[in-house]
Protein backbone atom coordinates (compact mmCIF):
# COMPACT_ATOMS: atom_id res chain seq x y z
CA UNK A 1 0.00 0.00 0.00
CA UNK A 2 1.19 3.40 -0.93
CA UNK A 3 0.85 6.88 0.94
CA UNK A 4 0.91 9.75 -1.65
CA UNK A 5 1.68 13.32 -0.56
CA UNK A 6 0.23 16.34 -1.34
CA UNK A 7 1.60 17.07 -4.40
CA UNK A 8 0.53 12.96 -5.45
CA UNK A 9 4.16 11.75 -5.40
CA UNK A 10 4.53 7.55 -3.19
CA UNK A 11 5.73 9.26 0.55
CA UNK A 12 5.52 5.78 2.23
CA UNK A 13 4.92 2.30 1.37
CA UNK A 14 3.42 -0.14 3.80
CA UNK A 15 2.59 -4.27 3.47
CA UNK A 16 0.76 -5.99 6.55
CA UNK A 17 -0.43 -9.53 6.49
CA UNK A 18 -4.00 -7.68 7.02
CA UNK A 19 -5.74 -4.66 6.20
CA UNK A 20 -8.84 -2.72 7.25
CA UNK A 21 -10.61 -0.31 5.09
CA UNK A 22 -12.51 1.92 7.36
CA UNK A 23 -12.96 5.20 5.29
CA UNK A 24 -16.21 6.24 5.42
CA UNK A 25 -18.52 8.23 3.37
CA UNK A 26 -18.74 11.48 2.51
CA UNK A 27 -21.63 13.65 1.35
CA UNK A 28 -23.11 12.62 -2.23
CA UNK A 29 -23.43 16.63 -4.14
CA UNK A 30 -26.23 16.40 -5.92
CA UNK A 31 -26.53 18.07 -9.15
CA UNK A 32 -27.83 21.33 -9.40
CA UNK A 33 -27.97 24.35 -11.61
CA UNK A 34 -26.49 26.99 -10.23
CA UNK A 35 -24.32 25.15 -7.08
CA UNK A 36 -20.86 25.44 -8.77
CA UNK A 37 -21.66 29.45 -7.82
CA UNK A 38 -23.72 29.29 -4.88
CA UNK A 39 -22.72 31.12 -1.82
CA UNK A 40 -23.66 29.82 1.41
CA UNK A 41 -24.01 25.69 0.72
CA UNK A 42 -22.97 23.77 3.28
CA UNK A 43 -22.81 19.82 3.67
CA UNK A 44 -23.27 18.29 7.50
CA UNK A 45 -19.40 18.70 7.67
CA UNK A 46 -19.33 22.19 6.29
CA UNK A 47 -22.19 23.46 8.40
CA UNK A 48 -20.89 22.32 11.85
CA UNK A 49 -17.78 24.68 11.53
CA UNK A 50 -19.95 27.46 10.58
CA UNK A 51 -18.98 30.88 12.19
CA UNK A 52 -22.59 32.45 12.62
CA UNK A 53 -26.49 31.27 13.27
CA UNK A 54 -28.26 31.20 9.74
CA UNK A 55 -31.66 33.31 10.74
CA UNK A 56 -33.28 30.96 7.93
CA UNK A 57 -31.77 27.36 7.85
CA UNK A 58 -32.92 25.65 4.03
CA UNK A 59 -32.16 21.63 4.25
CA UNK A 60 -32.29 19.80 0.91
CA UNK A 61 -33.13 16.16 1.62
CA UNK A 62 -35.67 14.32 4.38
CA UNK A 63 -33.08 11.70 5.43
CA UNK A 64 -31.89 10.76 9.18
CA UNK A 65 -29.04 13.50 8.86
CA UNK A 66 -31.46 15.86 7.48
CA UNK A 67 -33.58 16.05 9.85
CA UNK A 68 -30.94 15.94 13.27
CA UNK A 69 -29.86 19.00 11.94
CA UNK A 70 -33.29 20.40 11.37
CA UNK A 71 -34.26 19.71 14.93
CA UNK A 72 -30.38 20.53 15.88
CA UNK A 73 -30.62 24.30 14.40
CA UNK A 74 -34.14 24.84 15.85
CA UNK A 75 -33.08 23.99 18.95
CA UNK A 76 -30.98 27.05 18.68
CA UNK A 77 -33.80 29.83 17.32
CA UNK A 78 -33.12 29.07 13.25
CA UNK A 79 -35.69 28.99 11.13
CA UNK A 80 -35.93 25.61 9.47
CA UNK A 81 -37.03 24.57 6.22
CA UNK A 82 -36.96 20.93 5.05
CA UNK A 83 -37.41 19.84 1.19
CA UNK A 84 -37.66 16.22 0.89
CA UNK A 85 -37.89 14.71 -3.01
CA UNK A 86 -39.53 11.60 -2.16
CA UNK A 87 -42.86 11.36 -0.90
CA UNK A 88 -42.14 10.43 3.02
CA UNK A 89 -38.93 11.44 5.75
CA UNK A 90 -36.66 8.54 6.47
CA UNK A 91 -38.28 6.16 4.48
CA UNK A 92 -36.31 3.09 6.25
CA UNK A 93 -39.14 3.63 9.18
CA UNK A 94 -42.20 2.33 9.88
CA UNK A 95 -44.09 5.74 8.83
CA UNK A 96 -46.49 5.38 11.82
CA UNK A 97 -43.22 5.88 14.16
CA UNK A 98 -42.60 8.22 11.47
CA UNK A 99 -45.46 10.77 11.96
CA UNK A 100 -44.83 10.96 15.53
CA UNK A 101 -41.54 12.91 14.88
CA UNK A 102 -42.77 14.41 11.95
CA UNK A 103 -45.37 16.00 14.39
CA UNK A 104 -42.37 17.09 17.07
CA UNK A 105 -40.81 18.40 14.49
CA UNK A 106 -43.52 20.68 13.29
CA UNK A 107 -44.07 21.46 17.34
CA UNK A 108 -41.00 23.16 16.73
CA UNK A 109 -41.95 25.52 13.79
CA UNK A 110 -39.99 23.71 11.60
CA UNK A 111 -41.56 23.70 8.02
CA UNK A 112 -41.25 20.40 6.09
CA UNK A 113 -41.91 19.98 2.26
CA UNK A 114 -42.39 16.46 0.87
CA UNK A 115 -42.26 15.85 -3.14
CA UNK A 116 -40.11 19.00 -3.70
CA UNK A 117 -37.66 19.32 -6.57
CA UNK A 118 -34.62 21.28 -6.04
CA UNK A 119 -34.11 23.14 -9.32
CA UNK A 120 -31.58 25.79 -9.12
CA UNK A 121 -29.09 27.87 -6.63
CA UNK A 122 -28.70 31.64 -6.75
CA UNK A 123 -26.96 33.68 -4.63
CA UNK A 124 -26.29 37.56 -3.64
CA UNK A 125 -23.28 38.67 -0.67
CA UNK A 126 -26.05 37.51 2.38
CA UNK A 127 -28.73 34.87 1.01
CA UNK A 128 -29.04 31.88 -0.83
CA UNK A 129 -32.59 31.05 -3.27
CA UNK A 130 -33.44 27.88 -3.33
CA UNK A 131 -35.70 27.61 -6.64
CA UNK A 132 -38.20 24.49 -6.37
CA UNK A 133 -41.25 23.20 -8.01
CA UNK A 134 -43.66 24.51 -5.51
CA UNK A 135 -41.57 27.98 -4.97
CA UNK A 136 -38.54 30.12 -4.00
CA UNK A 137 -36.81 29.88 -0.31
CA UNK A 138 -34.34 32.01 0.69
CA UNK A 139 -31.82 31.17 3.43
CA UNK A 140 -28.74 32.34 5.35
CA UNK A 141 -27.57 28.84 5.16
CA UNK A 142 -28.22 25.85 2.77
CA UNK A 143 -27.36 21.86 3.80
CA UNK A 144 -27.48 19.51 1.03
CA UNK A 145 -27.70 16.39 3.10
CA UNK A 146 -29.24 14.26 -0.25
CA UNK A 147 -27.06 11.20 1.42
CA UNK A 148 -23.81 9.68 1.69
CA UNK A 149 -21.61 7.65 -0.55
CA UNK A 150 -18.74 4.89 0.30
CA UNK A 151 -15.31 6.97 0.00
CA UNK A 152 -13.60 4.35 -2.17
CA UNK A 153 -11.37 6.32 -3.93
CA UNK A 154 -8.33 4.58 -2.89
CA UNK A 155 -7.19 3.64 -6.25
CA UNK A 156 -8.84 0.16 -5.83
CA UNK A 157 -8.78 -0.39 -9.74
CA UNK A 158 -5.30 -1.46 -8.96
CA UNK A 159 -6.49 -3.98 -6.61
CA UNK A 160 -8.96 -6.97 -7.13
CA UNK A 161 -11.42 -5.69 -4.86
CA UNK A 162 -14.72 -5.56 -6.35
CA UNK A 163 -17.20 -2.66 -5.33
CA UNK A 164 -20.83 -3.42 -5.31
CA UNK A 165 -24.00 -1.28 -7.73
CA UNK A 166 -24.02 1.81 -5.47
CA UNK A 167 -19.99 1.84 -4.80
CA UNK A 168 -19.23 0.17 -1.95
CA UNK A 169 -16.82 -2.12 -1.16
CA UNK A 170 -18.38 -5.88 -1.22
CA UNK A 171 -17.83 -7.82 2.05
CA UNK A 172 -18.84 -11.25 2.97
CA UNK A 173 -20.68 -12.09 6.31
CA UNK A 174 -16.78 -12.26 7.78
CA UNK A 175 -15.95 -8.48 6.12
CA UNK A 176 -13.37 -9.95 3.90
CA UNK A 177 -13.30 -8.05 0.86
CA UNK A 178 -12.61 -9.82 -2.62
CA UNK A 179 -8.98 -9.92 -1.57
CA UNK A 180 -8.88 -12.10 0.94
CA UNK A 181 -6.76 -10.66 3.66
CA UNK A 182 -8.12 -7.23 3.23
CA UNK A 183 -11.03 -6.43 4.97
CA UNK A 184 -13.24 -3.59 5.21
CA UNK A 185 -15.68 -2.24 7.65
CA UNK A 186 -18.08 0.69 8.87
CA UNK A 187 -19.98 2.84 5.88
CA UNK A 188 -17.57 2.26 3.00
CA UNK A 189 -19.10 -1.30 2.55
CA UNK A 190 -22.68 0.60 2.51
CA UNK A 191 -25.56 -0.48 4.44
CA UNK A 192 -27.10 1.39 7.43
CA UNK A 193 -24.22 4.05 8.52
CA UNK A 194 -24.57 4.10 12.06
CA UNK A 195 -21.77 3.98 14.52
CA UNK A 196 -23.53 1.00 16.50
CA UNK A 197 -22.96 -1.25 12.81
CA UNK A 198 -19.36 0.37 12.77
CA UNK A 199 -18.97 -0.97 16.17
CA UNK A 200 -20.17 -4.45 15.83
CA UNK A 201 -18.25 -4.48 12.67
CA UNK A 202 -14.81 -4.36 14.27
CA UNK A 203 -15.91 -7.31 16.64
CA UNK A 204 -16.39 -9.21 13.40
CA UNK A 205 -13.34 -8.65 12.15
CA UNK A 206 -11.57 -9.07 15.62
CA UNK A 207 -13.28 -12.57 15.89
CA UNK A 208 -12.02 -13.39 12.36
CA UNK A 209 -8.52 -12.24 12.69
CA UNK A 210 -7.80 -13.34 16.71
CA UNK A 211 -11.14 -15.22 17.88
CA UNK A 212 -12.89 -18.70 16.78
CA UNK A 213 -14.36 -16.56 13.91
CA UNK A 214 -17.50 -16.89 15.26
CA UNK A 215 -18.82 -13.57 14.80
CA UNK A 216 -20.52 -12.58 11.63
CA UNK A 217 -23.29 -10.53 9.54
CA UNK A 218 -25.82 -13.20 9.81
CA UNK A 219 -25.68 -13.39 13.55
CA UNK A 220 -24.87 -10.31 14.86
CA UNK A 221 -28.77 -10.19 15.66
CA UNK A 222 -30.73 -6.62 15.92
CA UNK A 223 -28.57 -3.88 16.46
CA UNK A 224 -30.04 -0.90 18.27
CA UNK A 225 -29.77 2.89 16.85
CA UNK A 226 -30.46 6.42 17.23
CA UNK A 227 -31.85 9.40 15.33
CA UNK A 228 -30.76 12.75 17.32
CA UNK A 229 -34.03 14.21 16.68
CA UNK A 230 -35.19 16.21 19.95
CA UNK A 231 -36.71 14.01 21.18
CA UNK A 232 -34.92 11.40 19.57
CA UNK A 233 -35.59 7.99 17.91
CA UNK A 234 -34.40 4.96 18.68
CA UNK A 235 -34.93 1.45 17.17
CA UNK A 236 -33.96 -2.10 17.29
CA UNK A 237 -35.29 -5.05 15.57
CA UNK A 238 -37.28 -5.05 12.42
CA UNK A 239 -39.60 -2.62 10.89
CA UNK A 240 -43.51 -3.65 10.07
CA UNK A 241 -42.33 -4.46 6.91
CA UNK A 242 -39.63 -5.93 7.57
CA UNK A 243 -41.53 -8.26 9.69
CA UNK A 244 -44.27 -8.81 7.35
CA UNK A 245 -41.71 -9.71 4.73
CA UNK A 246 -40.36 -12.81 7.22
CA UNK A 247 -43.90 -13.56 7.52
CA UNK A 248 -44.23 -13.18 11.16
CA UNK A 249 -47.73 -12.27 12.38
CA UNK A 250 -48.43 -8.63 13.31
CA UNK A 251 -50.82 -6.95 15.95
Amino acid sequence: MNLLNQHGDIADSITAPHIIINTGATSVIPNIKGLDQAKHVFDSTGLLNISYQPKHLVIVGGGYIALEFASMFANLGSKVTVLERGESFMPREDQDVVAHAITDLENKSIALYTNVETTELSSDDHHTTVHTNIGNFEADAVLLAIGRKPNTDLALENTDIELGDRGEIKVNAHLQTTVPHIYAAGDVKGGLQFTYISLDDYRIIKSALYGNQSRTTDNRGSVPYTVFIDPPLSRVGLTSKEAAAQHYDLH
